[in-house]
């Protein structure tokens, strides 16, 4: 959802609430390209009869699997898993899975409360739940449990996954 004539992007949860995307790299990461669209303008009145969250999480949050992030105010690395669920990951195992050059984005201090989560630590290179990876010529996205479900280029549309996000894993990554 957009307001007509504000900058501002929303969506609506399974609770028919509005919730925002703090910025323009949130609402990126779950579109299959960078360009912005694809929302519905409403008036701004329509806007103010929307129910709001009343806790947190009040944001839409990075995509799972599409960025390593850090507090501000941190040095501590995390991946980012389904149900606004956050993992502690080492420089290590991320440069492994998410590549020698991965992108670390940074988020606000005032923005964190928005991952309401903890999940287990990632104590090695193997993939975690929300990855989009490929291996064997085909690509997966890595469902709860770490199932591998196959995803084809229809299912990367629908899903509007981005190609960018798919990081290429060896064998021994998604043994189990």
């Amino acid at each position: 959802l957009k307001v007509i004539g504000k900058p501002a992007i929303y969506v609506m949860d399974s609770w028919n609430q509005v919730l925002y995307f703090p910025s323009g790299d949130e609402f990126k990461s779950w579109n299959e390209d960078d360009k912005y669209g694809g929302y519905k303008s409403i008036t701004q009145n329509c806007f103010d009869g929307l129910n709001v969250p009343k806790g947190y999480p009040g944001a839409v949050n990075f995509r799972p699997g599409s960025y390593v992030v850090k507090k501000a105010s941190s040095v501590q690395l995390y991946v980012i898993l389904p149900g606004n669920t956050l993992a502690k990951i080492s420089d290590a195992f991320a440069r492994q899975l998410y590549g020698a050059n991965y992108r670390v984005m940074v988020i606000s201090d005032v923005f964190w409360p928005h991952y309401v989560k903890r999940g287990t630590e990632i104590g090695g290179a193997f993939v975690h739940e929300g990855m989009l990876v490929s291996s064997g010529g085909k690509v997966w996205y890595v469902a709860a449990g770490k199932v591998l479900r196959e995803v084809t280029a229809a299912g990367m549309t629908a899903n509007r996954f981005k190609s960018s996000f798919v990081r290429s894993v060896t064998a021994s990554m998604t043994d189990g």
